[in-house]
């Protein structure tokens, strides 16, 4: 993608790919929010990336994410991917759950997002240094962090769709 190299590993059944650190920054609560999630609204955003990039929002730990609706019509309010998450200490000490929406894109919600997870990843680094996060969407995932201040390296079990189409 655009002559990017990413280096990537297996350990297992686990495939790792190594990001450089994308860095989100704390960020006002939009105003629209409480359109797009009604009774529902999250605590704390911050931004990663450009105008097109991403607006994480956190939720109250132990909040189930699949409660939200998608919201369908972010397009109307932002450019940016929505990235929704909500600790976990139930599942575990760095457990988080994601979901993630771009509907302006084409893509009401993703199963299975390892560039939400490059960005999860620094954006919970005060709390944890790896991260283990259940995707809440309906096909369901699981990523897992491990955070440097160069680096993000992103894993998981990979299924390779055109074999699978073959089956």
């Amino acid at each position: 993608m655009n002559g990017s190299v990413v280096p990537s590993w297996r350990e297992g059944d686990l495939t790792w790919l190594r990001f450089a650190s994308l860095r989100t920054r704390a960020c006002v609560l939009p105003d629209w929010l409480s359109q797009l999630f009604p009774g529902s609204p999250p605590l704390a955003a911050a931004t990663a990336g450009g105008e097109q990039g991403y607006l994480v929002l956190q939720w109250p730990d132990d909040f189930a994410l699949q409660r939200l609706l998608p919201p369908v019509d972010a397009g109307d309010y932002t450019g940016r991917a929505l990235i929704c998450t909500a600790a976990q200490p139930q599942w575990g000490a760095a457990a988080v759950q994601l979901r993630y929406f771009a509907p302006q894109y084409g893509v009401v919600e993703d199963a299975a997002t390892g560039s939400a997870m490059r960005v999860l990843a620094h954006y919970w680094s005060p709390r944890h240094s790896h991260l283990t996060a259940h995707q809440a969407s309906q096909a369901g995932g699981l990523l897992l962090s491990r955070y440097q201040s160069s680096h993000v390296e992103v894993g998981g079990r990979c299924i390779d769709t055109e074999a699978r189409a073959d089956d």
